[in-house]
């Protein structure tokens, strides 16, 4: 069997690599390392945490307005003293060498930093306790420690595949947060000592955290490590190659080392919170209905130890035969043998589930938190890591067996077998089974923490980078994807058809035509699929900031797969497109000529934007349709904005062609830099992996590129940016008018940034329908929704301004800068989400408080609850071969 290291996590680890090596002898300023201070707990976070207290929900009403209060304390706290902080800071992610004095004030300033947020929380929650009853009061001190436990979790994260135990609580689990009152006061106890030992582990950990950089500089001193890793290694060319590598490994080496024994402490905690969860979790499985001990130790696991995880087909078949029961489907004699059968599954489980996160913790604790890339792969076996993988096929093969008899107990037909591939990454903890039509959740949760978080760094920092800051153009990173080089652009929708054939005048009549021409572009596509092969990007974006990327399995079979096949696909593509509408124009009407002649200009900027985010894909035509201006309105632009659209399409070729050219060179270079490593054991397992030689060379050449990349890029976003500068010069007396088009545009070029968590124009639609709600009542629920909407655009704004100015001030694409800026970048993205959240609370409240005044509060009760925040789109990841 052939085990391969997968090339895009490679290229993703070089590039940290590389900007850990530039930017030694660099200063760092606003870092986002594993000292991040903590942020406010938003109100949808807060309203959770007063159920899972145990607070009945009419404590809302009094809690939410000083929430409020505390949000905006908190809000100045973080402008006054955690940004001058972050700036001052002498450690970050991104550097690797920090003296132990720097580290020490570094140390300091996030303790106090810690404590003054402590104090917020701690007066949000004395200030509740002032207005509820002594009894709610109880309650009210179990979310003083819910809040602690989130801010210390918040400053000190996991990443990896030991997942993130720091943020797990058996309490508040979906199986055990809506137990009813009897089921639940047999393990209340339990939970109540689990609850206080968990909160006091979690500020061991945080303050091991904030001390571990301190520990790294002393080891650091101690080995005389006062340097970062040397790439020059001798005055020759031969000697530089050589040497520089060498002396870099050892460099890396013996880094990781240090960041192991710094991080002692705090794995030694993680240990424990870990051996809590277990011994908890022990204690109360026996008192829980077995279904619901089954639903926990799986959640359990998916949390704390997701490379154990295993899709389940048993649970799903038990849910299955529990509807079909509730139906009247099974009768009792069936359902008898049912629960037999569960109750051997429980017996038969629970020691393997136990030997299982057994192996998994003493595997975690041989690595003691250490994080850092590795480059290439491991030529020896782990026995820990074989134990692990050993305990992990066990449970999938109880479940394999116990899901097959239970079908046929019910009567289904066996499931067909799946094509299965094991991937292994080096000596890291990579394992899993991968179905090769998706991703199973198996490994779901680990390799997106791994797609979402990069761990380098001496001290062991860490950056968390959302899909959204990985895919900026002027990413270090951005090249893990193919960006306007290799997308194709996705065929038009049934929805875009129909505008195009309304737009070029075909009625019901000639409808048939218009369908004909179009079904012969796609026939003509499909073709070219077939003959060049689908289009598929390594790395792409959707407008949620979710991040997609896809791995190619190189089997035991050669692959002749065609190096340019994208690009002629792309090519085929076009040359369908512009075919389609050479025919449309001719069939269409005289005077849909220039009509015809747009929309072929408009799809042409799509198939030439594929896969470029930001300021150049905004199509300003489709803007100020959108923002339908009133015809003297527009007239004032028109001249401009036909400018802009008959000359926009040769920018945007020029780019494509320049981008295409320069990643073409960057993918040729990486090709000649990588070395293949292959190792047979003897016993007919080959491992395959690949390693990229560092060098300053190779520094110095990818940022050459990415600069040219990103001058390319930046030609059309000015383009865009110069001309809506002229459509708000010339619509200054139009204060509406120019708000839509800017407005518009902004969104067009950071779509991510105007994803709101959620949507409350229907509650708003919703409210007015209330019977009883007045005319007066009317205009002020219209008139706090133009202030919603007024709120959100102004924060999304001067979010999208400050970014602007801090890229301004930083150069893009250099060794510290880019990195640097990724990081504030990801954190003021934070502090907006947080801030768009608390806002739609706010106003919420507020339509409330209104509607109890103009129907009385049982008839406002029809508004029903704030709907919850939209989760943000996780990593998606495809293998195919």
């Amino acid at each position: 069997m052939k085990n391969y290291l997968l090339r895009p996590l490679a290229s993703l680890a070089l590039a940290v690599a590389l900007a850990a090596t530039l930017s030694t002898n660099l200063t760092a300023h606003a870092q986002l390392g594993r000292a991040t201070p903590p942020t406010p707990v938003s109100a949808a976070q807060f309203e959770t945490m007063l159920k899972e207290a145990g607070l009945p929900d009419t404590v809302k009403d009094a809690a939410l307005p000083l929430h409020e209060s505390y949000f905006a304390r908190f809000r100045d706290f973080e402008t006054r003293e955690v940004q001058p902080a972050l700036e001052s800071a002498h450690g970050g992610a991104m550097v690797v060498v920090v003296s132990v004095d720097d580290a020490k004030k570094d140390a300091e300033s996030n303790r106090r930093l810690l404590q003054r947020a402590a104090q917020m929380d701690g007066q949000l929650v004395d200030e509740l306790i002032g207005v509820l009853t002594t009894v709610d009061a109880v309650h009210a001190e179990a979310l003083r420690n819910a809040l602690t436990r989130r801010r210390c979790a918040a400053l000190t994260p996991t990443t990896g595949f030991s997942a993130n135990s720091l943020g797990f609580n058996l309490a508040t689990t979906s199986a055990l947060i809506d137990l009813d009152a009897n089921a639940r006061a047999p393990i209340a106890p339990t939970l109540d000592a689990y609850d206080i030992e968990l909160t006091r582990l979690l500020e061991r950990h945080a303050e091991a955290t904030i001390t571990r950089a301190v520990r790294a500089a002393e080891i650091r001193e101690e080995l005389g490590m006062t340097n970062g890793p040397q790439l020059a290694g001798g005055n020759d060319e031969a000697g530089a190659e050589t040497g520089g590598q060498d002396a870099a490994q050892d460099w890396f080496t013996k880094a990781r080392d240090v960041q192991k024994r710094a991080g002692e402490e705090g794995a030694a905690v993680a240990t424990r919170m870990r051996r809590l969860h277990r011994d908890t979790l022990t204690s109360i499985d026996s008192l829980l209905p077995p279904e619901t001990a089954r639903a926990l130790r799986a959640e359990f696991a998916r949390a704390v130890y997701p490379s154990l995880h295993v899709k389940s087909e048993f649970d799903a078949l038990v849910k299955k035969a529990r509807a079909k029961r509730a139906a009247g489907e099974i009768d009792d004699t069936v359902w008898s043998s049912v629960t037999a059968l569960l109750d051997a599954h429980d017996q038969s489980a629970r020691p393997l589930f136990d030997n299982a996160v057994l192996a998994a913790d003493t595997l975690l604790a041989e690595r003691s938190d250490a994080n850092m890339f590795s480059f290439g792969g491991s030529d020896e076996s782990n026995p820990n890591e074989d134990r692990v993988n050993a305990a992990r096929e066990q449970i999938a093969a109880l479940d394999a067996r116990d899901s097959e008899a239970l079908r046929a107990l019910l009567g289904l037909d066996a499931t067909p077998p799946q094509t299965l591939v094991n991937i292994g990454r080096g000596g890291e903890a990579f394992n899993g089974t991968i179905q090769l039509s998706g991703v199973s959740e198996e490994i779901e949760g680990a390799i997106g923490a791994a797609l979402s978080a990069i761990v380098v760094g001496g001290d062991g920092d860490m950056m968390v980078f959302s899909g959204d800051e990985m895919g900026d153009g002027d990413s270090p990173f951005s090249f893990g994807g193919g960006g306007a080089s290799s997308g194709v652009a996705r065929p038009m929708t049934g929805d875009e058809l129909d505008a195009l054939a309304t737009k070029t005048g075909f009625t019901a009549d000639s409808r048939a035509v218009f369908d004909e021409i179009v079904a012969d572009c796609a026939a003509a596509r499909t073709a070219a699929e077939g003959e060049f092969g689908s289009a598929q990007q390594e790395m792409a974006f959707d407008s949620d900031g979710g991040m997609a990327m896809t791995f190619t399995l190189s089997g035991g079979e050669e692959t002749t797969k065609d190096p340019e096949g994208p690009a002629k696909l792309s090519a085929a593509v076009d040359a369908a497109e512009e075919k389609m509408f050479d025919d449309l124009k001719a069939t269409a009407h005289a005077d849909k000529v220039d009509a015809t002649d747009a929309a072929r200009r408009a799809r042409a900027r799509v198939r030439g934007l594929t896969g470029e985010r930001g300021a150049q894909v905004a199509d300003l035509v489709v803007i100020v349709d959108a923002a339908n201006l009133e015809p003297a309105t527009r007239a004032l632009i028109n001249e401009d904005l036909t400018a802009w659209d008959e000359s926009s399409l040769n920018v945007i070729n020029t780019m494509r062609s320049e981008v295409k050219s320069l990643t073409a060179e960057r993918d040729r270079t990486m090709q000649e830099w990588t070395k293949e490593i292959t190792t047979d054991d003897g016993n007919g397992n080959i491992s395959v992996s690949h390693s990229v030689e560092m060098s300053a060379e190779i520094g110095e050449k990818f940022q050459e590129l990415g600069v040219k990349i990103s001058k390319a890029r930046t030609r059309v976003a000015d383009l865009n940016t110069r001309t809506v500068a002229g459509f708000e010069a010339k619509l200054e007396g139009e204060p509406d008018a120019r708000n839509a088009i800017v407005r518009g545009f902004l969104r067009a070029a950071n779509p991510a940034i105007y994803k709101m968590p959620r949507d409350l124009s229907p509650l708003f639609t919703k409210a007015i329908a209330i019977e009883g709600v007045t005319t007066d009542g009317v205009n002020r629920i219209n008139a706090l929704k133009v202030e919603w909407i007024e709120t959100r655009e102004t924060q999304c704004q001067e979010f999208i301004e400050s970014k602007e100015a801090a890229k301004a001030d930083q150069p893009s694409f250099s060794s510290d800068g880019g990195i640097r800026a990724m990081q504030a970048q990801t954190r003021e993205r934070k502090l907006l989400r947080e801030s768009l959240e608390q806002t739609e609370a706010s106003i919420f409240r507020r339509l409330k408080d209104l509607l109890i005044i103009e129907v009385g509060s049982i008839k406002a009760e029809e508004l029903g609850e704030l709907p919850s925040p939209k989760k943000r789109s996780m990593p998606q990841i495809q293998f195919g071969r």
